[in-house]
C-alpha cells in the first residue's frame, strides 16, 4: 500500500509496523492539511495486510501535534472547509451526523 502522497506525515512500513512522522512545520498544526492526511492514512492503513501496529512520531523535538489551527477561532469557514477536505480524503468512510472533525 502507497501512502507516500500524504502531505505532512511520512510514513514507513516495516516488520508490520507504520511509523507515522507527522512533519507539518512549523507546529504540527491539525489544520485543512494534516486533518485530511490523517483520515486518508486511517482509511488505508485498516485494509493493510502488512501493518499490524502503528507508532506515531513527530518530526520535531518541541511539538507532537500542537494545537488546532486558530482559523477554526477567526474565519468561520476554515472549521468547515477542513472538515470537507478531511471526509472527502476518505471516500466511502462515515461520519455521524454533527461529528466535529477534530
Amino acid at each position: 500500500m502507497s501512502y507516500e502522497d500524504l502531505p505532512a506525515l511520512t510514513i514507513d512500513v516495516s516488520e508490520g509496523v507504520a511509523t507515522v512522522t507527522i512533519d507539518h512545520p512549523p507546529l504540527n498544526l491539525m489544520d485543512g492539511v494534516l486533518l485530511p492526511s490523517l483520515r486518508a492514512f486511517v482509511a488505508r492503513v485498516r485494509d493493510d495486510a502488512d501493518v499490524r501496529v502503528i507508532v506515531f512520531e513527530s518530526a520535531d523535538p518541541e511539538f507532537f501535534v500542537a494545537h488546532g489551527d486558530m482559523a477554526y477561532l477567526t474565519d468561520p469557514d476554515a472549521l468547515p472547509a477542513a472538515t470537507r477536505a478531511a471526509i472527502a480524503a476518505a471516500p466511502g468512510s462515515t461520519v455521524p451526523e454533527g461529528l466535529n472533525i477534530l
